[in-house]
């Protein structure tokens, strides 16, 4: 059987069917320029990266200024605690864009 559909309700379908997909395209717009964030995030990293590998290579020995040192010596743990929050927000951001199940 089918049912009877009239002119109007099919304009409200059609209607409700449109925005959804207007909805739909603005978010994958920001999924996508989240995506391109994190991709040119994490190479920007990895450069750094590679950037003080080649700088130990070149100049054997990068001596850290005195002050620097000094906190390092004194506060171990407030250290490790900076940079492991550090690399857990940048964790968390990199996951959160998934291509195939993208949260935000």
């Amino acid at each position: 059987m089918i049912p009877n559909i009239t002119t109007r309700s099919l304009q409200y379908l059609l209607l409700a069917e449109n925005l959804t997909d207007q909805v739909f395209l603005q978010r994958s717009k920001g999924r996508v320029h989240l995506l391109r964030f994190t991709i040119i995030g994490q190479t920007v990293i990895l450069g750094f990266a590679w950037g003080l590998v080649g700088a130990i290579l070149f100049q054997g020995v990068i001596a850290l200024p005195d002050n620097v040192v000094r906190l390092i010596v004194e506060y171990p743990t407030v250290l490790t605690l900076v940079v492991t929050l550090i690399s857990t927000a940048l964790s968390i951001i990199t996951s959160l864009c998934v291509p195939s199940t993208c949260i935000l």
